[in-house]
């Protein structure tokens, strides 16, 4: 139980304790002082007056208070076992409910929000992508390329407390720009999801993707299917890598398929000389990047909500045709 749900619990219940605490004292002081309670003890007797010979309406006040805190005692009992169940402790359906008093009858309404609902439920605490611009390739007709490797492992935590999230159409994309002067214009590596163990070892909980991908002119884009299931508070890591090669003149974009809460990129240049690199996001703005030959630099962005885009583009006029791989 959490701090919060302990104040709460506290809160509600040390008055409700503190009030039938005196009131308990109260019965208790009649209960004796009518001699119905510690008859035999001589020291209520000596210091209560009227104690041995109690009037009638003593006895009969002690005896209504008593059957009062009785009864209150077992109906604050009973309410207590009944409504002790905290709301984030209900399940989603009745979570809807709690938020959306109005959809009780409609049961298609219902389902349609709770799947709504449960599809926010699956965050990423931080996706980390090192990209690394490995080399540089000259095309017939006098343009370069570069080559790019993408390794991205995003944490991902489903955030409901007591059922899991599901989705069964999951979707992982990627795309590279046409050019004609190759045959190959990247490919796909990895894709799988990764259970840490209690130890914290690291275990393939599933393997998305066999063997390589090639993206061509002809197939230029790669799209996969999966399925995404997570018990409560599970968190697991989504592993990707691939290359492409790259136009200096157009735009890389790495979508949030989810609220992203941190982002890191880690630049690696591997070219014998210096990189300039934007790379824009929604919160940031524009970021201007220079990186060393065999350097790297390390960028954090706030958080993306689905959809956002971080975009990186390479300043075109740096690039020579002396760059090889390391």
């Amino acid at each position: 139980m959490d701090y919060k749900k302990r104040l709460r619990q506290s809160i509600f219940y040390w008055p409700v304790l503190l009030s039938v605490g005196v009131y308990a004292l109260w019965v208790t002081f009649w209960m004796i002082y009518a001699d119905i309670w510690l008859n035999d003890i001589l020291f209520f007797d000596a210091h209560i007056s009227n104690r041995t010979h109690p009037t009638d309406f003593s006895v009969s006040y002690a005896a209504s208070a008593f059957d009062s805190l009785v009864f209150f005692l077992s109906v604050g009992v009973i309410l207590t076992l009944i409504s002790h169940r905290s709301p984030e402790d209900e399940n989603l359906a009745k979570k809807v409910e709690y938020i959306f008093p109005g959809i009780e009858s409609d049961d298609k309404l219902s389902i349609y929000l709770q799947q709504s609902i449960s599809s926010l439920a699956c965050i990423s605490p931080i996706t980390k992508r090192i990209i690394t611009f490995q080399e540089l390739k000259i095309l017939p007709n006098n343009n370069s390329v570069i080559k790019i490797y993408t390794k991205t492992n995003a944490l991902i935590k489903n955030i409901h407390n007591n059922h899991e999230y599901i989705m069964d159409n999951a979707i992982f994309k990627a795309s590279a720009d046409l050019n004609e002067d190759l045959d190959v214009l990247g490919e796909i590596h990895d894709l799988a999801i990764m259970q840490k163990l209690d130890n914290h070892e690291l275990i393939e909980k599933e393997h998305i993707l066999n063997g390589a991908h090639s993206l061509t002119n002809d197939c230029n884009e790669f799209t996969q299917a999966y399925k995404m299931q997570l018990t409560p508070d599970e968190t697991i890591q989504f592993m990707t890598s691939g290359w492409m090669w790259q136009s200096p003149d157009e735009e890389m974009t790495y979508t949030a398929a989810r609220y992203t809460k941190k982002q890191q990129i880690e630049l690696h240049n591997e070219l014998n000389q210096e990189l300039k690199i934007q790379l824009t996001s929604p919160v940031r703005g524009e970021v201007f990047i220079t990186i060393p030959p065999n350097g790297q630099v390390i960028e954090l962005f706030d958080a993306l909500t689905p959809g956002q885009q971080i975009k990186m583009k390479i300043e075109s006029d740096m690039l020579t045709s002396t760059n090889k791989v390391n």
